[in-house]
């Protein structure tokens, strides 16, 4: 009896060790007065309508969610860089980066900005000393790098933030609103999860307005004033999810229409954002 349990013990620790990952990593900034109240309602908006929609379609394939979100005192550089430097991936695993908070980029002359944007597109990332709440910046990009060097199938980074060198992430009262689309089928977000999940590898990287831009909040998600672009994750993942053409989705597709969202949803406002996206994912096949 002892040998049957040793053994079923080794093979659940077997089946443990070999269970691929996806990791949802969240920093936001709730500690800025200004955002506070709208960071975090976004983080909620995109843990029920993004997050979950996913884990509940990949689980069964295998994959054990680990998500870590850190806010408040935690929204730190030292934070950042040792949740980065601790994380551990398998050669199946997924990696999803999520910062929502302030960044902005380096002042150059106008002689100069055109050139400048066109190689450093990527915001850089203000987090706050845990105890001064001086500004420390790490660039999009090179969190972005040295999280594709952990070897996952598939990493995707995403920023939002401003994206201009004197940038104010913006609040506006709610002055738009999201369309709600009924999910007739959980099935098909099932589908859609698992197209964009499970079938792609390589890397995404998102910043949510380009260089000169800045990102802009309250729109009205849900009855929740959130930033426009979760806003049009989640708009776009239940638009996506109301039809049979999950099988087909591709990151391309997925962000194309997020984009398009985020800058309808902005232009209501009387205001211009465009999200920067970088893709090289591919079909994992």
């Amino acid at each position: 009896m002892a040998r049957i349990l040793f053994v079923l013990l080794l093979l659940i620790f077997s089946l443990a060790t070999e269970a691929q990952t996806i990791h949802w990593i969240i920093f936001g900034d709730t500690r800025d007065e200004l955002i506070a109240e709208e960071v975090g309602n976004s983080i909620s908006v995109y843990n029920s309508q993004f997050v979950d929609r996913i884990n509940d379609a990949i689980v069964p394939k295998g994959y054990l969610p680990r998500q870590q979100t850190y806010t408040g005192m935690n929204f730190t550089t030292a934070k950042c860089n040792q949740v980065i430097k601790r994380l551990s991936c398998g050669k199946d695993d997924i990696i999803v980066f999520y910062y929502l908070g302030h960044a902005g980029r380096a002042e150059v002359g106008k002689d100069e900005a055109a050139m400048y944007n066109a190689k450093y597109p990527w915001p850089d990332l203000q987090f706050e000393d845990g105890s001064t709440r001086d500004l420390n910046r790490i660039s999009l990009n090179d969190i972005h790098n040295s999280l594709k060097r952990k070897g996952a199938r598939l990493t995707i980074t995403m920023g939002m933030c401003c994206n201009n060198p004197k940038s104010q992430y913006k609040r506006h009262g709610k002055s738009s609103q999201s369309v709600r689309y009924k999910i007739v089928s959980k099935k098909f977000a099932k589908k859609v999860a698992q197209s964009l999940f499970l079938k792609h590898k390589g890397s995404l990287m998102v910043a949510s307005a380009k260089p000169g831009e800045e990102s802009q909040g309250a729109n009205s998600y849900n009855g929740l004033d959130v930033d426009c672009f979760t806003s049009a994750i989640c708009e776009t993942m239940d638009k996506f999810a109301n039809n049979d053409t999950g099988d087909n989705v591709t990151w391309a597709g997925f962000m194309n229409e997020v984009s398009s969202k985020c800058t309808a949803l902005a232009k209501i406002q009387g205001e211009e954002q465009h999200p920067k996206v970088q893709n090289f994912t591919t079909s994992a096949k």
